[in-house]
């Protein structure tokens, strides 16, 4: 049983339960991000960004899914680079992911921010922008796929536009907002070993955005065993 149906099977049928994701999918923000014109992609046919590569554009970059296992590809390597340009001032997060075994590097405006290593498991890494209105930043990603495909993907929102409309909606009209956070199926799978640590650090942040809400403790403290 999910947590809707629990909830609603314990207040009964004459309660209305509604279910709103409230933050959007990684994907989804990877693929929805505006970018100012086209990224340009480079791709090298070594792992060290070497000699001339093949040069591309991409609206996106949003390739990213999680494989388990993959074999092994031929050595290679590829750069991103785009220009975002932020509407208001602000936080903006910065996401990027891959799969079991890549490696990648995202720097802005020549800084790097994320560094992700080859492990076993690979979740999502986040970083915070704070940026004035009208700001443009250069993003650039330097991508080590570990299998045949790609699996990578990358995506900036501002912090306001994470809470979705429809949740806003329905925690305004609520009598009660039961909130389940943490882990979703991307980042709770064998392997993905993390901390417990709330998704994006800022996930407090973005629900503190919603209309005010009262709220009680409703367990007791448990001993330890």
């Amino acid at each position: 049983m999910n947590t809707i149906a629990g909830v609603a099977e314990a207040l009964g049928p004459n309660a209305s339960v509604l279910y709103s994701r409230g933050l959007p999918a990684e994907i989804d923000l990877m693929k929805n991000t505006h970018w100012q014109g086209k990224l340009k992609v480079e791709s090298f046919e070594n792992r060290e960004f070497a000699g001339t590569p093949a040069t591309g554009s991409a609206g996106a970059v949003a390739d990213w899914s999680y494989l388990f296992f993959p074999p092994e590809g031929t050595p290679r390597s590829l750069r991103y680079t785009g220009t975002f340009k932020a509407v208001n001032a602000g936080r903006y997060l910065l996401l990027a992911a891959g799969s079991r075994g890549d490696v990648y590097r995202v720097q802005v405006d020549g800084k790097q921010v994320l560094n992700q290593e080859d492990r076993e498991g690979e979740s999502p890494q986040q970083a915070w922008l704070d940026l004035a209105a009208g700001q443009t930043v250069q993003i650039v990603a330097e991508y080590l796929p570990h299998a045949a495909g790609l699996s990578f993907g990358m995506g900036i929102i501002a912090e306001p536009d994470l809470v979705s409309a429809e949740a806003r909606e329905f925690a305004s009209k609520a009598d009660a907002v039961v909130l389940a956070i943490g882990f979703n199926p991307t980042t709770e799978q064998e392997g993905s070993d993390r901390t417990f640590d709330l998704p994006w650090d800022r996930t407090p942040s973005s629900i503190k955005s919603l209309p005010p809400i009262r709220t009680r403790l409703w367990f007791s403290p448990v001993a330890a065993a």
